[in-house]
């Protein structure tokens, strides 16, 4: 309430000084600053579930190498494995990347 009430006081005293012509034009970015937000919302949360499918992966092959630990070295494939890891990593960065040019995170 008292944030709320701050706002109004300090537009109405810039109305008073400033005239009718910045309420004119704070109504008009206030419309557009909406509009821009209503277009905004949506594209966050469908990034932000985009980013949280992507990570699965990682922490699905984490999982299977951490369980399967001795048969990885029994095997020799540790190599195999880290590629694996490394190419996820790498597309879990470019999307991280797009998220944070965004602004999301």
């Amino acid at each position: 309430m008292f944030y709320f009430l701050n706002v109004v006081v300090t537009l109405g005293s810039i109305t008073w000084v400033g005239g009718w012509r910045f309420m004119v034009a704070a109504l008009l970015l206030a419309g557009l600053y909406k509009r821009a937000a209503s277009l905004y919302s949506p594209l966050s949360r469908d990034l932000r579930r985009l980013d949280s499918l992507n990570r699965s992966p990682l922490y699905a092959t984490f999982s299977e190498a951490i369980a399967g630990i001795q048969t990885i070295r029994a095997y020799g494939t540790s190599g195999a494995m880290m590629e694996k890891m490394t190419k996820i990593v790498s597309d879990m960065y470019l999307v991280t990347l797009i998220l944070l040019q965004c602004s999301v995170h």
